[in-house]
């Protein structure tokens, strides 16, 4: 007769978005997010405007005195494999499509 084991693990993976979403060779991220005081606010007014990040910078020390989205230190190391994401070395057909105007700005 079959015994169930007394203890049980798992692991959840789960995918945000298609592979072909994003470039090669990502090791770094961050996530941000720019909403009202009020929830579900279309048009927050600028002095009511909440901006939030995954990765916060201490504000102490990152001299930033508004928001910068691409400020690379404040993105940290990520691994995608570990939440179900295969690493690609090049770009998928979705990004040679979107870059096929001739605005080159990967190779």
């Amino acid at each position: 007769m079959f015994k169930q084991p007394e203890i049980y693990a798992g692991v959840l993976k789960f995918r945000f978005c298609s592979r072909d979403y994003l470039p090669p060779n990502i090791s770094k991220f961050n996530a941000y997010a720019v909403h009202g005081k009020t929830w579900g606010e279309i048009s927050p007014a600028e002095q009511d405007k909440r901006y939030e990040s995954l990765c916060p910078l201490d504000p102490e020390t990152s001299k930033k005195d508004k928001p910068d989205f691409h400020f690379l230190p404040a993105f940290q190391p990520i691994d995608l494999t570990e939440i179900g994401y295969e690493q690609v070395k090049s770009y998928s057909a979705l990004w040679k499509t979107a870059n096929s105007d001739g605005d080159h700005f990967f190779t």
